[in-house]
């Protein structure tokens, strides 16, 4: 299954991730990829965006969302995700250009 390819490369990238997809798959009693990247995830990275102390993972994150975006299979998420990626991408060229990464 698609989400469980996505799920399981994600946690092998960030394992702290761990019990925060406990947590959501005990509340929601199953995996909601739309859900967890778009409450988990999303809000963990843009506090790494506002505090811009940790380039190394907000590049590890570009990397995954980069990733994810390359992969036929996962295209029922790629809708929910689409217009996250987007966003992130913009934000990736405008820390290039002004030299953050």
């Amino acid at each position: 299954m698609e989400s469980d390819i996505l799920i399981n490369h994600f946690l092998r990238s960030f394992p702290t991730f761990h019990d925060r997809y406990l947590e959501h798959l005990d509340f929601n009693q199953e995996f909601l990829g739309h859900v967890f990247f778009g409450d988990e995830v999303s809000t963990y990275v843009e506090g790494l965006l506002r505090e811009n102390d940790d380039i190394e993972q907000i590049e590890k994150f570009f990397d995954f969302f980069e990733w994810m975006a390359t992969q036929r299979i996962f295209i029922s998420y790629k809708c929910y995700l689409l217009q996250y990626c987007i966003i992130l991408v913009g934000i990736r060229i405008f820390l290039k250009k002004h030299k953050v990464i």
